[in-house]
């Protein structure tokens, strides 16, 4: 049976389509970076009527996030989030010692740094104390503000 489902071009049907692409087409520019290193697609989604059934309609201004970076698109492993909650859940840059998304050692000043924001723009902490690095990070995920 041959049917149109009527959301072409709609928010979610493009993040379907955007998921399947990143993950299952070779040529596309992300590819290295979701189905190159792993990352598939439940076999139940590889259809737009079932992806709709789990996820619902995207709300206005949300994305596609998977919630665990290093697994794939299922229903137990993504939601619908902001944009700028979904910058914060990322990977890691092979050359981060410290193994925590923006908590890095500065080795010229001997300290460590929490910073977000893309490029690492705003400085959420500066000093000795990794633990307080990590907090303000943290913080900073969770309420979008500076550690008090």
């Amino acid at each position: 049976m041959n049917y149109k489902h009527g959301s072409a071009g709609s928010p979610t049907y493009n993040a379907w389509a955007n998921m399947k692409q990143r993950c299952l087409n070779l040529n596309h520019p992300d590819y290295t970076h979701y189905g190159g290193r792993g990352i598939n697609i439940c076999n139940e989604w590889l259809t737009y009527e079932n992806f709709y059934a789990n996820m619902g309609e995207c709300p206005d201004g949300l994305q596609l996030e998977r919630l665990d970076n290093e697994k794939g698109y299922c229903k137990e492993n993504c939601a619908w989030t902001t944009k700028q909650k979904q910058m914060f859940n990322r990977r890691t840059f092979r050359n981060n010692t410290s193994k925590i998304t923006g908590v890095a050692w500065h080795s010229r000043d001997h300290k460590w740094l929490a910073y977000a924001g893309n490029g690492g723009c705003i400085r959420l902490y500066s000093g000795s104390d990794f633990l307080e690095a990590c907090c303000a990070r943290k913080s900073w995920e969770v309420y979008g503000k500076k550690a008090s």
